[in-house]
């Protein structure tokens, strides 16, 4: 597990603290890939939106399924304002390890929020795999997006952005 959240690019970060502020506003107990998925689609990180757009998903169709996989999910009964006990998901957990392991692949100093959905999508479409999918990987599965997807473009995006400033400096 990751000792040293450091390694968390700022934005990154305020994803993770967007995904506990949605699992409250929709008084969830526990943080799970739906909550990341929505902060994730919310965030307007300049990496990640460029990633979106190369992989031309329809982020307000994303958003509405995400939304009706959280509605579906069971609530906390007695929600008046209390301070409840909030825990991350094994899926959270596996994430959280696969951006890291991914922002290392990549040569990178951090993790950015575009690892962060690679590690997202990586973690639940084998969830998926191993027959512990989940509603977002069905969502996943049906925008067509894929782990290995992900990946080429996030290669395609940091190699075009080396490009760009090697350009400059010349």
């Amino acid at each position: 597990m990751v000792e040293n959240f450091d390694v968390f690019t700022e934005q990154s970060q305020l994803i993770a603290r967007r995904a506990y502020e949605i699992a409250l506003q929709h008084r969830h107990s526990t943080i799970d890939e739906s909550h990341m998925l929505l902060a994730l689609l919310e965030s307007t990180d300049d990496v990640l939106t460029k990633l979106f757009e190369v992989m031309s998903l329809d982020i307000q169709q994303l958003k509405n399924e995400t939304y009706m996989v959280m509605k579906r999910q069971r609530k906390v009964a007695f929600w008046k304002g209390q301070n409840y006990q909030f825990f991350a998901t094994p899926t959270i957990k596996g994430l959280i390890e696969d951006s890291v392991s991914i922002s290392k692949k990549l040569g990178q100093e951090k993790v950015s929020s575009a690892h962060v959905f690679a590690g997202l999508v990586n973690v639940s479409l084998k969830n998926h795999q191993a027959e512990n999918g989940s509603n977002v990987a069905q969502i996943l599965i049906n925008s067509k997006i894929t782990a290995r997807k992900v990946l080429e473009d996030l290669k395609m995006i940091d190699t075009k952005s080396k490009d760009n400033k090697k350009a400059q400096k010349t």
